[in-house]
């Protein structure tokens, strides 16, 4: 087994993440590196923390603070008073 950069669970091909990406425009840009540095540390402080948070812990403490760093004017869904569809 080869040993590679990452580790894919089948979200995209491997080909796709040894090979195409890195002919995206995104792929040459250096202003993502200070986001990356945040989101690392984003992890290293709650990372270990996550398979023991309820929905809404996970949400306010992990998936929240992300987007803050990737998505900053990302806005909380408004309720629904519909059961049609899952959250």
């Amino acid at each position: 087994m080869t040993k590679r950069p990452f580790s894919n669970k089948n979200l995209f091909s491997n080909h796709y993440l040894e090979n195409q990406i890195k002919a995206a425009p995104e792929w040459a840009r250096s202003d993502h590196l200070a986001a990356f540095v945040e989101l690392r540390k984003i992890y290293e402080r709650e990372g270990a923390f996550v398979g023991n948070l309820s929905e809404s812990q996970l949400v306010e403490r992990f998936i929240m603070r992300i987007f803050g760093v990737i998505l900053p004017s990302y806005e909380v869904q408004a309720k629904t008073e519909s059961r049609e569809f899952p959250d």
